[in-house]
């Protein structure tokens, strides 16, 4: 439980800001309109979390307000190693309070074509200090999904998921960043400064997942067979807040 005025893991402002995009304007996928100005996605119909990095000066806490600022901050085009077409999409989020931005986030969304899944790359020398075991089903990717006030159909509606080119309904990205960010924060007695994570592969419902992590501050998500599904690195912050980068 938490009351006024406690702080905050370092992903909670995902449960704060989601879209309140109408259902009627919602894209055919249950994404909201794309940002104008994005060259080529129109063309790349799948969109999938990449990855990102959460910065912070301090905690948020519960009952404070803050502004939020978004942008898109670069676009890049490249081609997978199976010939598909990919347009990374950064974007920025900035929270501020009167005085200055408190938590900075950029955000990596690659928008592609279909594909057939291929095997994932085995992980190496993955710390695991720390380790917890997870199997995602329909239930927990629904909830995930109206915390977050994510309607993309790849994590509640089969069918899209398979028209989509997935054998089954999609974990998603930032639950499992979420799992390793608090596998730290559950752990760890040294709150997060920095959290980066990147996404290597799709995860999908009644798949075994292992988190693991330590002190090193390297964690990942793995699949029953060692394979990495998301890399994540937690930087701990020094003294008290307001943190300094160093």
């Amino acid at each position: 439980s938490v009351a006024g005025g406690d702080e905050l893991g370092i992903l909670a402002h995902w449960w704060s800001m989601g879209d309140l995009t109408p259902t009627r304007d919602l894209g055919v996928d249950g994404h909201p309109p794309r940002a104008t100005g994005l060259p080529l996605v129109d063309g790349r119909p799948v969109r999938m979390f990449a990855g990102g990095t959460v910065d912070r000066v301090r905690p948020l806490r519960t009952g404070e307000w803050v502004h939020v600022a978004s942008d898109v901050a670069a676009v890049k085009e490249t081609t997978s190693k199976d010939g598909r077409p990919l347009s990374f999409v950064e974007e920025r989020y900035d929270l501020s309070d009167d005085d200055r931005v408190v938590v900075r986030e950029t955000r990596s969304i690659v928008y592609t074509t279909p594909a057939t899944p291929t095997g994932r790359r085995p992980a190496d020398d993955p710390d695991t200090a720390w380790s917890r075991e997870i199997l995602p089903d329909e239930r927990m990717l629904f909830r995930f999904s109206a915390l977050t006030w994510n309607a993309h159909r790849i994590h509640y509606d089969l069918g899209f998921a398979r028209s989509d080119g997935h054998p089954d309904l999609v974990v998603h990205g930032p639950l499992l960043a979420a799992l390793l960010a608090d596998l730290w924060e559950g752990n760890a007695d040294t709150p997060i400064r920095t959290f980066s994570f990147r996404a290597l592969a799709p995860a999908f419902a009644g798949e075994a997942i292992r988190l693991v992590g330590g002190p090193s501050g390297r964690l990942a998500a793995l699949d029953a067979d060692g394979g990495h599904l998301m890399t994540a690195v937690a930087t701990p912050a020094k003294g008290g807040p307001p943190w300094i980068s160093t």
